[in-house]
């Protein structure tokens, strides 16, 4: 797991925190500025790092990214390409290129993509989509498809909430439209001032489940349908900010923060097999939202977030068969 730590604007350090023997050390200097809105797709043994928002220089200069190779602990140089600058975007590893789509260039939302070969340092547009421009929304590989889903776009200054989704084929070059669904909220349901809508998903093998303040949905794209997940323990409804990880047999969800403003300290399981929600103990570090999360083999490591007692600089593990957090 690659994860930022303390930043002075002008170069952000980082850390590689290795699971199995739950060390940290720290990578040689970035030299990237802090952003937001950017995206980190793990490739191989190395993260590439791209787009985000939004330098000294104003609206997305900070998009040239970086990847960091984890194995000679070293940086190299990325440039924005040929989407330019871009934030608020999503990118997905196919296991030979890196897939952008969506999000801002300057003050526009955009509909493109373009994929990125690590190999050969090369760009190339991928085929134009049938879904209108976004932000906010949410993208999984499916070992085939790039399925892009949800999101919001505004519309005369105000944010609305979007519901649907296509698939991308990058064998083809082509897109297919998705089944749209209301178990995760209205088209066109306006956002209150600051709010978005939340959205995380995984990749389950089989489907793709989507989280969100409002409940849980899992698309089936062979059949393009839509299928409710239960509502999860109580105190976990309405939560905003929680990261999910698919661990490989459990969609596990921990943090965020709550209607009220609380920070979120404890965590959830679900099970497809059975249909079933779990709760998990009670981490040993604070709760908190937008805070990492990565998978690991049947359990989760969490890093990071904020925000009530500032930015956090620690993390906690969990593991399904050693139900104490370390």
């Amino acid at each position: 797991m690659i994860a930022g730590v303390d930043y002075d604007q002008a170069t952000v350090k980082a850390l590689v925190i290795d699971p199995a023997s739950r060390r940290a050390a720290r990578t040689a200097p970035s030299r990237l500025w802090w952003r937001f809105g950017h995206t980190a797709v793990a490739a191989g043994d190395e993260v590439i790092v791209w787009g985000g928002c939004c330098g000294p220089a104003g609206w997305g200069s900070r998009a040239p990214g970086a990847v960091y190779d984890v194995t000679r602990d070293r940086w190299t140089r990325l440039g924005p390409g040929l989407l330019g600058n871009r934030y608020l975007h999503t990118a997905v590893w196919t296991g030979e290129e890196m897939i952008v789509w969506g999000g801002w260039a300057g003050r526009r939302l955009r509909a493109d993509g373009a994929a990125y070969d690590p190999r050969t340092r090369s760009w190339r547009l991928i085929a134009p989509s049938p879904l209108s421009p976004r932000q906010h929304h949410v993208a999984v590989w499916t070992g085939e498809e790039m399925i892009v889903w949800g999101g919001s776009e505004l519309q005369r200054k105000q944010e609305r909430l979007l519901v649907d989704g296509a698939a991308y084929d990058p064998e083809r070059d082509e897109w297919r439209r998705l089944a749209t669904t209301r178990l995760l909220g209205r088209s066109g349901a306006i956002l209150g001032a600051g709010s978005e809508p939340n959205l995380d998903a995984e990749w389950t093998g089989e489907q793709m489940v989507i989280w969100s303040r409002d409940g849980a949905a899992g698309l089936d794209p062979d059949r393009d349908r839509w299928k409710r997940i239960p509502a999860p323990p109580l105190r976990f409804r309405g939560v905003a900010g929680g990261q999910t990880v698919w661990s490989g047999d459990e969609l596990i969800v921990w943090g965020g923060a709550g209607g009220d403003g609380r920070d979120i300290q404890q965590g959830a399981a679900y099970e497809p097999s059975t249909g079933r929600w779990r709760s998990l103990p009670d981490a040993p570090i604070r709760g908190r939202d937008r805070h990492a999360a990565v998978a690991i083999p049947r359990g989760m490591l969490v890093w990071g977030g904020c925000c009530r007692k500032g930015y956090y600089t620690n993390g906690a593990i969990y593991l399904r068969d050693r139900p104490d957090a370390r």
